[in-house]
């Protein structure tokens, strides 16, 4: 028997695309009965393109290019006796679409970390988180299912939850109803859905200040601002330090709704206003409180006389005589004063000598934003006046057969002798 061997004469050229374009790297594959023959597209150069030499002719092929994450494409071509076919277009879809994006929040455009991102469809449903390193923010998901519509949900505890309906079609790629905010062309990377959050829960903020006894404010630390509602409570303190800061406070991650706002402040009668938030506001709230309260006085002698340089010390009644509040040391003119005095509360005042001790107190008992007066007296009681006593050279009066009445000083020595009667008989 005589075998005559054919020379392969054909030849088939052309060039693969995908949805973005040129592909390289994919696989053609030439068949004919038992034989086959495969190349693969170039990756450089001219990307995309491909030439499969040495096909038997006549014959009749199936081509086929396949790609990971690609549908198979097949198609069929005829070679002549030494015929070299070029131009061949083999165009392969997706077998399955991604999306991404990023999650920034409202206000600033600050990327958002650890934002759950869901996908569902159907029974099918694939969730991921936004990244919290590299590109903070940022989201992907691949190997959905096309074509179909999904719904994209966003969601963390502090943030409202936003969701938005997405079309891929049969290329993998975003269809143009989609109700995304940032969607591409057709290009996967450009499947992008980019959504701004805003926080599920309000701000409150401000600067406590306090009306000062010339009618002016100052900003004032240690206040405490409180909201209360039938179900929620926050408290804060404003802030004392540093001088720039001094009464800034800031109430975050109050839940929706009307609450009361309090402010208070040692020795201050507290104000209060009825505030109503909804997710995602900002609400600024400076509050001035009343002058706080005061006790103020004169401290005297017995006769009246003012004091001056004598020590003045506040005591809380409850903690008298061991730890004073306040200490301070009379004008002058006998004046003392102690301001921002904690009310209402039970005082004892006393005044101090540096030689003799303590020389007296008062006490009183001190409502909130009250500027008491409290004059205090000390020292002993004044002297009784006695009459000089009767010198002894005079002397005492005779006592008469009437109540004692008050003899005459410096007459009795120049009194009359009583009259002698003449003696019985007598003549003349």
């Amino acid at each position: 028997m005589q075998l005559r061997l054919r020379t392969g004469d054909g030849l088939i050229s052309g060039t693969v695309s995908g949805p973005d374009g040129p592909l390289g790297g994919a696989v053609i594959t030439a068949t004919t009965g038992s034989n086959k023959v495969e190349t693969v597209s170039l990756t450089q150069g001219d990307i995309g393109s491909f030439t499969i030499r040495g096909l038997v002719t006549p014959a009749t092929y199936t081509v086929t290019a396949t790609s990971p994450g690609f549908t198979p494409q097949t198609s069929t071509l005829t070679l002549a006796d030494g015929q070299k076919l070029t131009g061949v277009q083999l165009t392969v879809a997706r077998s399955s679409g991604s999306l991404s994006g990023t999650v920034t929040t409202l206000p600033g455009n600050e990327p958002a970390a650890g934002v759950t991102v869901t996908i569902a469809a159907g029974a099918t449903s694939v969730q991921t988180v936004t990244q919290s390193t590299g590109t903070v923010g940022g989201w992907m998901v691949a190997g959905l299912p096309i074509p179909s519509t999904y719904t994209v949900t966003f969601s963390r505890a502090d943030l409202q939850s936003q969701t938005v309906a997405v079309t891929l079609d049969a290329a993998g790629s975003l269809s143009s109803g989609s109700a995304a905010s940032g969607v591409g062309g057709n290009s996967s990377a450009a499947n992008s859905i980019s959504v701004a959050m805003m926080s599920a829960f309000a701000v409150i903020s401000g600067v406590v200040s306090q009306l000062e006894s010339d009618s002016s404010t100052q900003p004032v630390g240690e206040a405490l601002v409180s909201l209360s509602s039938g179900t929620d409570a926050y408290a804060v303190t404003s802030a004392s330090q540093p001088a720039d800061a001094v009464g800034q406070y800031l109430v975050g991650g109050v839940k929706p709704g009307s609450y009361t706002l309090a402010v208070s402040r040692r020795g201050t009668s507290p104000t209060s206003v009825i505030v109503t938030v909804v997710a995602g506001q900002a609400l600024t709230y400076n509050p001035v409180l009343i002058q706080p309260a005061s006790i103020a006085g004169t401290v005297t002698d017995r006769s009246g006389g003012t004091l001056g340089g004598l020590q003045v010390m506040l005591f809380k009644a409850s903690a008298y005589p061991a730890e004073s509040q306040q200490s301070t040391t009379t004008d002058a003119r006998g004046g003392y004063r102690f301001d921002e005095v904690d009310a209402p509360q039970a005082y004892v005042v006393e005044v101090r000598s540096t030689t003799a001790g303590a020389l007296g107190s008062a006490t009183l008992v001190l409502a909130a934003s009250e500027q008491a007066l409290l004059d205090i007296t000390v020292g002993p009681a004044p002297s009784t006046v006695t009459t000089a006593p009767v010198p002894a050279s005079v002397p005492a009066p005779v006592p008469a057969p009437v109540p004692a009445q008050p003899a005459a000083p410096a007459e009795a020595p120049n009194a009359e002798p009583p009259a002698v009667p003449p003696p019985a008989g007598g003549g003349g």
